[in-house]
């Protein structure tokens, strides 16, 4: 397990613009666009090395720019890297951090407690979070648990029901403190936050770049705001959920605060009409149904939908191929989605 002195101690240049130094001594520009690690550097083998166990612990891809932020921070912040960003609202570093930080070294916890650490009650398995603030939380995205360009989404901490996702930049962690300081007066105040070589006129068009992108590939209109993507191929592998998403969406409010018998049983037909649809199209091959279905119930944030939502979200991961994010799914159901401490280290 990586300790606080695991770290990747000489990790390159990258896109991040997190300059460190390489045996010679060599630095290089970053760029603007987000490029995969093949296209940037060769990882080393200690690189190599912790994202493969990062990806055995928490069941998804992780890019080098985890390692090279991490580098950062601690370069920041030697004695408590996790709070490297604390000056900017409180910033930390959460989740995967915590685990290359070194502080479960001394605890005994599954791999379930480890899989649900800092996830939250509306946390698809498809979000990662890796940063906490005053405000809400930032993680990384992916459609797929092999992903290997995740994109940063923000999330409010204000919204208890369908909150939205905010895609707020690439696989780039240092969006994020730009996220949060875009709109100051001074931002040169706080670049010591940056490293030397960060283009802080770049991370606007990095985020709006972002955003673009997932608008042209994701599919759908999935209520917490970034859509899914499913492969589809002539016209198959996709069909909405429903026609008026708002008005689907006050059904499923309706049903979750009503204490209406009446008014319940109503509504509770009425998604059952809409959950016969989705095994029609699971039949018929369009699976992204299926998992926009499941989103929507998730997200609601409401406790009558566990059930559903665990079941058509299980369905539409092994229909896709996307079985860790089903194991991801069955830890935090199993541990508790409205459990009182997000993480385990404090409970």
């Amino acid at each position: 397990m990586p300790g606080n002195s695991n770290g990747v101690k000489r990790a390159r240049v990258n896109e991040s613009g997190i300059s460190q130094k390489e045996n010679n001594g060599s630095t290089s520009q970053p760029s603007k666009k987000s490029k995969t690690v093949s296209e940037t550097s060769k990882l080393s083998d200690t690189d190599s090395k912790i994202l493969t166990e990062l990806e055995e612990k928490f069941l998804c891809k992780h890019p080098q720019e985890i390692l090279d932020f991490f580098n950062w921070a601690k370069e920041l912040n030697p004695k408590e890297p996790t709070k490297a960003f604390y000056g900017v609202n409180k910033l930390e570093l959460v989740g995967v951090f915590d685990y290359l930080a070194g502080k479960f070294a001394n605890m005994q916890i599954s791999e379930k407690q480890l899989l649900t650490h800092y996830r939250f009650v509306t946390d698809l398995p498809e979000f990662q979070t890796l940063f906490v603030y005053d405000g809400g939380r930032f993680g990384y995205w992916r459609d797929f648990p092999e992903e290997a360009e995740p994109l940063l989404v923000h999330i409010s901490h204000k919204d208890e029901h369908f909150p939205k996702l905010e895609i707020a930049g690439t696989s780039n962690l240092l969006c994020a403190i730009y996220f949060l300081l875009k709109d100051q007066a001074h931002l040169e105040k706080y670049a010591k936050f940056f490293p030397e070589t960060a283009d802080l006129n770049g991370f606007e068009n990095l985020i709006s770049d972002a955003q673009k992108a997932r608008k042209k590939k994701a599919v759908g209109k999935a209520m917490h705001g970034v859509g899914i993507w499913v492969p589809v191929k002539n016209d198959v592998g996709y069909r909405p959920v429903t026609d008026n998403v708002a008005s689907f969406k006050k059904d499923l409010i309706t049903m979750g605060t009503t204490k209406d018998d009446a008014v319940k049983d109503k509504m509770r037909k009425k998604i059952m009409e809409t959950f016969a649809y989705i095994q029609m199209g699971n039949d018929e091959l369009d699976y992204g149904m299926g998992l926009e279905f499941g989103h929507d119930l998730f997200v609601s944030g409401y406790e009558c939908f566990d059930k559903m939502a665990k079941n058509v979200l299980a369905t539409a991961y092994r229909l896709l191929k996307r079985e860790n994010l089903g194991k991801i799914l069955e830890a935090q159901m199993e541990i508790g989605r409205r459990r009182e401490n997000v993480s385990v280290i404090e409970s």
